[in-house]
């Protein structure tokens, strides 16, 4: 009943702020400019490949920070894991997400080194969170809104900027060998809510401590993958009605665009998303058609999480029970190793011979 409740109460404010955002006075002038005046159907499809650049570039991240570990695992499982999970970011109305189950998945092929599995998980998604303030830090520099008049502009330049040099100070010291210390990882485990995630991520950093030129890799292309998202949604201004805004404002508006996205909410933070962008695009880039940018991106996005819809097709017993039992986990259970005797249907280890659909048909033989 909790889950259910939570789960509505999800979608009702996604619902209302989608409602609130089209019944505005100016964007039901922007849906007219588009009745009256038809886009520009090149740079859409330019917009397409570049959005799909991006996830892909994604998957590549998480495959490099997989096998930096020595985790058996394949290109192959990297994009199939990674579309199935980009699809549930969209679909999933549980509390099974696309990170989720990409954890979960993964840690139960690698008896011995769960922990290490979601490690990889939690961390990719961390560099992109990491990738998103970069970015968005330089371009706001570089359009030098820290002195914007407005004062609301120029305070949120300038959280920004000093976020970034937080965080860069911050991955500094946690590359520090023997941080944190004993006592703080101890702490932070009886925290609730906070404690497990921190952990992990703490534990994802102490494995790479002595690969600082992975994690810097990463950052790149972390950085890149957020680059290409803010070049597709210029892409996506050019073929609107209206003189879209410079490439330097897009880096500026979409990636912090992309943070409200993270919120949990359905569809990959359905209603935030589209409030940020309406609001960022008319403050900062002075740009009438923001709703309608952040509508066909989402149909972008919706349209490549359906090649993770053909990967669920081929595999969709197998990938129904994963979700199941990941749901059905307790908190942190995911990284425990089973005792002997446990797990009467033992997951068919990954090796780099052995595909994703090849595991599949093997546990369906089973």
């Amino acid at each position: 009943m909790k889950k259910f409740l939570s789960t509505f109460l999800k979608i009702a404010v996604s619902v209302a702020l989608l409602a609130w955002l089209i019944s505005m006075p100016e964007n039901q002038e922007a849906f007219q400019r588009l009745v009256n005046q038809q886009p520009d159907w090149l740079p859409l499809g330019v917009a397409g490949v570049l959005v799909l650049s991006a996830v892909i570039l994604t998957f590549i991240r998480w495959f490099w920070l997989v096998r930096t570990l020595g985790l058996p695992f394949t290109m192959s499982d990297a994009f199939r894991l990674g579309f199935l999970g980009f699809l549930l970011n969209f679909v999933s109305l549980g509390a099974v997400g696309g990170d989720v189950f990409k954890a979960f998945f993964l840690a139960k092929e690698q008896k011995g080194r769960r922990p290490e599995a979601v490690a990889t998980v939690v961390l990719d998604r961390f560099i992109g969170l990491i990738a998103l303030v970069l970015i968005a830090a330089l371009a706001t520099a570089a359009a030098g809104l820290y002195s914007y008049p407005e004062p609301e502009i120029r305070s949120m330049a300038r959280i920004v900027i000093g976020a970034a040099v937080v965080i860069i100070g911050g991955i500094g010291v946690f590359l520090i060998p023997g941080f944190p210390p004993r006592s703080v990882i101890n702490f932070l485990v009886n925290r609730p809510w906070l404690g497990p995630p921190m952990v992990r991520l703490l534990k994802g950093f102490q494995l790479y401590r002595r690969r600082p030129l992975v994690i810097v890799c990463c950052l790149l292309m972390g950085c890149g993958t957020h680059t290409l998202m803010a070049l597709a949604m210029y892409m996506i201004s050019i073929g609107l009605p209206g003189e879209a805004p410079g490439v330097l404002l897009h880096l500026v508006v979409s990636p912090l665009a992309m943070l409200a996205g993270a919120l949990p909410l359905p569809g990959g933070g359905l209603g935030a998303l589209e409030l940020a962008m309406n609001t960022l695009y008319r403050e900062v880039a002075h740009y009438q058609e923001g709703l309608i940018v952040a509508f066909v991106y989402r149909a972008i996005t919706i349209i490549v999480a359906m090649i993770g819809l053909v990967y669920y097709l081929m595999g969709r017993k197998e990938i129904d029970r994963t979700m199941k039992e990941a749901e059905e986990a307790q908190e942190g259970s995911i990284t425990k190793e089973p005792e002997s005797g446990d797990d009467p249907q033992p997951a068919v280890k990954m090796t780099k011979q052995r595909s994703f659909k090849e595991r599949i048909l093997l546990r369906k033989e089973a």
